[in-house]
């Protein structure tokens, strides 16, 4: 699983960084053309098992690579996971879109 953890560089104390901190000791990190592919067939055909988005991709992708891929989406909030194992993805940019041009919820300062 991955966690993200907020954390303020001795450099700025103003900036502030996110990292991702996997468990496991990762190989080799997927390109983003695979990130793409992935997402593109998971919106296409979710709510889906990890075998069955497996089996749907456009081009073969090594198990851990995919694991990496639905754990970075996992924690940015692009998927979720159902308690039997579906991932559905969740990302909405139209409703982002929406959101954020609504006057009544932006920042003014006083």
């Amino acid at each position: 699983m991955v966690t993200q953890k907020n954390f303020l560089t001795e450099k700025s104390k103003k900036d502030t960084e996110w990292r991702i901190e996997f468990n496991c000791k990762i190989t080799h990190y997927p390109r983003l053309d695979t990130v793409i592919m992935v997402a593109e067939t998971l919106k296409r055909i979710s709510p889906c098992t990890k075998t069955e988005l497996s089996r749907n991709l456009k081009k073969e992708v090594m198990w851990p690579t995919l694991t990496v891929i639905l754990d970075y989406f996992d924690t940015m909030g692009f998927t979720i996971k159902d308690a039997k194992g579906h991932i559905v993805w969740i990302y909405n940019p139209e409703m982002v879109r929406k959101y954020r041009n609504r006057e009544d919820l932006k920042w003014q300062p006083k």
